[in-house]
């Protein structure tokens, strides 16, 4: 038999996976500007910039080596990964072709790739490397020639180079927002999910179903607020349910008044709440109800809740509620 997965378990499960799934998109990413690159070194200069495409292609094969390791659960490899390649071939690339050919410009999305793809525990990662794509872009922008003539890299091919830097650039941002706004809305739908849960838990009698005592107050507070109008309140109890207790045991006391909330819970008025107040007793409260109203209604509660066979495992048993008669006769 599988062993059950905790709540907090399966989430940070689904939160791994999301990091590993945006991992893969951003390796997939790199690895199809390192195909555009080796196209357009191979078209446009051919024999002149043989170590550019030998770099892109250990770029290529680098990125879907990491790809296949986030598929294997390495996830903090995969995201170390993107930044050492990315940042080698940038600066690399920014070298040979010089900063106006706007390789560089790939850097911008160098911080919010970090919050991307590094968890809540690796703060110091994802500030390492954001501080660091701000560093090597400066360095590019300040520190290396803004076009180097050596390689025979015309202005026209140069200005190509830019446009498809400057496209790419912005797609990578867009799909790296798209993907940071989706995992956060994510989270935050599981937060509000497990607070909505605990409220639940919070207010309700986890045997019957039932609200318990919490709502209930919280109810009468406001009836009994100024201008409210009338109610009434009643409280209704199991007769001989200890008997029942004591003769077929506290499972069975259980299942019979899980059945009788079921049953009350059922029938209840609009506006009416019932509750379990403790024990074998249940409260009633009904806003806007005369006294004779609420008489009508507790009895009609008292039939309803009456005489039935209940199945309690692999016997029948009856159980009678708010009978007066005594000790129900099966």
């Amino acid at each position: 038999m599988a062993e059950p997965v905790l709540p907090w378990v399966q989430g940070q499960e689904n939160y791994l996976g999301q990091v590993a799934r945006a991992v893969t998109i951003v390796l997939g990413l790199v690895a199809v500007v390192d195909v555009f690159y080796a196209v357009m070194v191979t078209s446009l200069w051919r024999d002149v910039l043989w170590g550019l495409l030998v770099m892109d292609f250990l770029g290529i094969v680098g990125a879907l080596g990491s790809i296949a390791m986030v598929r294997r659960g390495h996830v903090l490899f995969g995201s170390i990964a993107i930044f050492v390649l990315a940042i080698v071939q940038i600066v690399v690339s920014a070298w040979v072709l010089g900063w106006q050919s706007g390789v560089h410009l790939f850097l911008i999305a160098g911080g919010a790739l970090a919050v991307l793809v590094f968890t809540d525990r690796q703060r110091a990662l994802r500030w390492g490397f954001g501080v660091l794509s701000v560093g090597v872009f400066v360095f590019c922008q300040f520190a290396l020639p803004d076009q180097v003539d050596r390689f025979g890299v015309t202005p026209e091919q140069r200005s190509v180079l830019f446009t498809a830097n400057a496209i790419f650039t912005a797609l990578a941002t867009t799909i790296v927002s798209l993907a940071t706004h989706t995992r956060a809305s994510t989270a935050w739908r599981a937060v509000a999910a497990s607070s909505a849960r605990s409220e639940h838990l919070a207010n309700t009698d986890e045997l019957t179903g039932l609200p318990n005592r919490r709502p209930i107050l919280e109810l009468l507070d406001s009836l009994s607020a100024p201008g409210a109008g009338a109610y009434c309140v009643a409280v209704a109890d199991l007769d001989h349910f200890k008997r029942i207790n004591d003769t077929f045991g506290h499972s069975c006391g259980d299942v019979v008044l899980s059945v009788v909330g079921h049953r009350l819970r059922e029938h209840l008025r609009a506006g009416d709440m019932i509750g379990r107040w403790g024990g074998e007793e249940f409260v009633f409260v009904m806003p806007l109800t005369s006294l004779d109203d609420a008489a009508q209604v507790m009895e009609r509660a008292r039939g309803r809740g009456g005489p039935r066979d209940t199945l309690l495992g692999a016997f029948a048993r009856g159980a009678d509620v708010y009978r007066p008669g005594g000790w129900p006769g099966r």
